[in-house]
């Protein structure tokens, strides 16, 4: 049963590869070797030579060897292995069930990689709509239901990285919109600190009366502190890689330049 499912997703993405300038290559039981040809906005044609494993149902995908892109980079969404992060799955899942659905997968593929080729050029990754790194993303999907209950001022916002969450002493955590201060939760008890204080959906109405919005008010400035924090230990984990050097900043960059810093020469250590 399984090997037939994982077979039909080869076979929806092969024969969706055609209408997205893409051929098939090889196929070896559940993987496909596939040449790409990207089209960009210059009208300049550039190639990728990728593997795709569909040994579930959402397929994984990498060069097959490293030559556009860099073997590992979490700042472009490169994971360990070379594998593309195309999705987060527990909030924007990108299983291949379907014609329809194996469209939206190369769809996305073919965005991804538009988005790399602008990444080499610029040096940065061209967008702020990008999902957090490891743990981080779970914690960056809670703000954004958060933010989209909240009104288009909040997502705006939050898209843009402009919302930051800044605890005062033990009592209090203030949500700010860049140096504007929007409101503040209780640090303990986790609820807006004035509920009779008019919506910040804009409203007009108490917050306390409007819809859930209390609720996700005060949810919203801790899950930008999870997000925060879990962003530091994925790259607190990740300091043993090495940077591929192809962007301005990078956090592995920072933390290699730093060991190099502190490391004492053994001559001068004797």
């Amino acid at each position: 049963m399984l090997a037939r499912y994982d077979h039909s997703i080869v076979t929806l993405l092969g024969e969706q590869a055609e209408a997205h300038e893409a051929c098939v290559l090889d196929t070896v039981g559940d993987t496909l070797s596939v040449l790409v040809r990207l089209r960009r906005a210059s009208g300049k044609v550039v190639h990728y030579r990728l593997r795709i494993e569909a040994s579930g149902p959402e397929p994984k995908v990498r060069e097959e060897a490293p030559e556009r892109l860099p073997a590992f980079c979490p700042n472009r969404h490169v994971n360990v292995g070379g594998y593309f992060c195309l999705s987060f799955s527990a909030a924007d899942p990108l299983p291949v069930r379907d014609v329809s659905s194996a469209m939206a997968w190369w769809a996305r593929l073919l965005k991804f990689l538009n988005l790399q080729e602008s990444a080499s050029t610029l040096r940065r990754w061209p967008t702020t709509r990008e999902w957090a790194h490891g743990d981080a993303a779970k914690h960056q999907c809670r703000a954004e239901l958060c933010a989209v209950v909240l009104g288009p001022r909040f997502a705006e916002a939050l898209n843009q990285r402009r919302l930051s969450a800044k605890p005062t002493g033990n009592n209090f955590v203030r949500l700010h919109d860049g140096k504007t201060r929007l409101y503040s939760v209780w640090s303990e008890a986790r609820r807006v600190a004035t509920l009779r204080q008019a919506c910040p959906c804009g409203s007009g109405q108490p917050i306390i009366t409007c819809g859930d919005h209390a609720e996700r008010a005060a949810e919203l400035p801790f899950a930008l502190l999870a997000w925060r924090k879990a962003e530091q230990e994925f790259w607190d984990s990740a300091r043993g890689q090495t940077c591929c050097g192809t962007l301005r900043d990078c956090p592995l960059r920072q933390s290699t330049a730093l060991s190099a810093a502190n490391e004492v020469p053994t001559e001068q250590a004797a």
